[in-house]
């Protein structure tokens, strides 16, 4: 995991729904990891997932755009709350998006409180700008908020998962295990089809950033395209290096 923490946080990771406001703290990765190490300690993530992951895989899974302060309330709301029911659907309402003001009334805490555990894990209330993401599951959203939250719901448990963008649309995908522990990915709420998927473009999103869009690009919907084989082929090369080699032995090579 700190490996994987090293690559996540280069860059500040936020809570991703309420980017541009204030009372947004970045994410610390050593509280991250703490965090992550308790509840794999405690049995309380997919371990039969996570601790087979690679180190690009786990980066799907510690790159999780939210407060540290509201992880392991997440974690324990999935499980517990919501008894283990991972479809984003279940989650909040198909409407409009925004933050109302009884989100913030002092007589309405033990409202909130009663339905969201709120001080079972010391989350504060009543600070005026601040964005907690019960509140987003209160209210609702469209398509970006409901994928954004079904990414988040798989991360907290130790599944890596990716947005990803659609013409007019936003899903996700997440990995799943055979039985034999091959890994594999589904999508959810999609629509389009992974052929007309690309990965959303957030700052650490993914190892390779390409923003070009499969429906609004001709020359990449041809699969010969060389630029699209090149991509594919270094994919399938970082693929082979972090599955045939340790970490150390890939970083010698860079090296030289």
């Amino acid at each position: 995991m700190m490996i994987t923490l090293s690559f996540t946080h280069q860059r500040d990771i936020i809570f991703v729904l309420n980017k541009e406001a204030p009372g947004n703290p970045p994410s610390d990765p050593v509280l991250r990891y703490e965090i992550y190490k308790r509840l794999h300690a405690n049995g309380y993530l997919k371990n039969e997932i996570f601790e087979r992951l690679t180190v690009p895989e786990m980066m799907q899974v510690l790159n999780i755009e939210m407060r540290d302060d509201e992880l392991e309330w997440l974690n324990w709301y999935v499980r517990v709350k919501m008894k283990g029911n991972m479809s984003c659907h279940a989650y909040m309402p198909y409407r409009g998006p925004g933050i109302r003001g009884e989100f913030y009334y002092p007589n309405k805490y033990a409202t909130w409180d009663g339905k969201y555990n709120l001080s079972g894990f010391n989350l504060s209330y009543g600070k005026k700008d601040e964005t907690r993401l019960w509140m987003v599951l209160e209210q609702g959203g469209w398509c970006g908020t409901i994928s954004a939250n079904g990414v988040f719901v798989q991360q907290i448990m130790g599944v890596p998962a990716e947005l990803i963008s659609q013409p007019g649309h936003a899903a996700y995908i997440y990995q799943g295990r055979t039985a034999d522990g091959t890994p594999y990915w589904n999508t959810f709420y999609d629509i389009f089809g992974v052929a007309n998927s690309a990965l959303h473009m957030g700052e650490n999103s993914g190892l390779l950033k390409w923003g070009r869009k499969w429906w609004n690009d001709t020359e990449a919907k041809d699969s010969s395209d060389p630029k699209v084989t090149r991509v594919r082929e270094a994919l399938n090369t970082i693929i082979a290096l972090w599955t045939r080699f340790p970490i150390m032995k890939i970083l010698s090579k860079l090296k030289r």
